[in-house]
């Protein structure tokens, strides 16, 4: 199984590359660094840099994994699942975990290009990829539900308003617990103490932990919603 899937999310990886997405996230990146580097003023990088690292690998990545899930779609290439050892839950798994590698490095090349090159390289690249791993599955299950693409765009607003919520609190402008429940709001608190350069290690692992809660029960709830609206692997036929 181990082997299977790393074949896959090497194959993910391969796809995306082929089709541009690694490209378009580097050009976000390099252009979101000129902006930081150039009209952001040094003051406000603490407040900035973390919202904007927050939002990066989550909007982008629910539309990331969908798109690759129209265009397998378009392509009819799920079909050749019905005859490869590859399950169900390995291919989504395969799709959740290669699509967050791309928007985990191109958000760490902006968080180096705004805050240069140390420790706190190594610790938010783990927030960044459990929070790509949520929003790669919250995408999977939207473009699993929702055939037509316009009907995905539409069925995104709710679960992206319901991810930004922290925001308000990371503002103070809401109790900094009324979001607790929410994925987003773990990462946001990572990223908010490394761009301040205040590194609680308590907090760290307490928000890391709930983090990766969150992403294992969205990618299981990913597999179960794939393995219950697509039977046999076969979409449409």
């Amino acid at each position: 199984m181990t082997a299977r899937l790393l074949v896959a999310t090497r194959l993910v990886v391969t796809v995306q590359w082929r089709a541009k997405f690694p490209q378009i996230y580097f050009v976000i990146a390099i252009f979101a660094v000129i902006v930081f580097r150039t009209l952001i003023p040094a003051e406000l990088v603490p407040l900035a840099l973390p919202a904007f690292l927050f939002g990066e690998p989550g909007s982008l990545g629910i539309m990331m994994v969908a798109a690759q899930r129209y265009m397998e779609r378009g392509e009819r290439s799920v079909v050749a699942l019905a005859v490869t050892p590859l399950t169900s839950g390995e291919y989504v798994s395969a799709l959740i975990f290669g699509s967050a590698i791309v928007p985990t490095l191109a958000t760490a090349v902006i968080h180096v290009g705004v805050l240069g090159v140390d420790l706190r390289v190594v610790l938010v690249i783990p927030p960044l990829y459990l929070i790509a791993v949520v929003s790669g599955g919250i995408g999977l299950m939207l473009s699993t539900v929702f055939t037509e693409f316009t009907r995905f765009i539409l069925g995104t607003i709710p679960p992206i308003i319901v991810y930004s919520l922290p925001l308000l609190s990371f503002f103070g402008l809401a109790p900094f617990w009324a979001f607790k429940w929410i994925p987003s709001d773990s990462a946001l608190v990572i990223f908010g103490m490394l761009a301040r350069g205040q590194f609680d290690a308590l907090a760290y692992a307490g928000s890391l932990g709930l983090l990766s809660l969150f992403a294992a029960l969205t990618w299981w709830a990913a597999i179960a919603t794939y393995m219950a609206r697509v039977r046999h692997a076969i979409e449409f036929a």
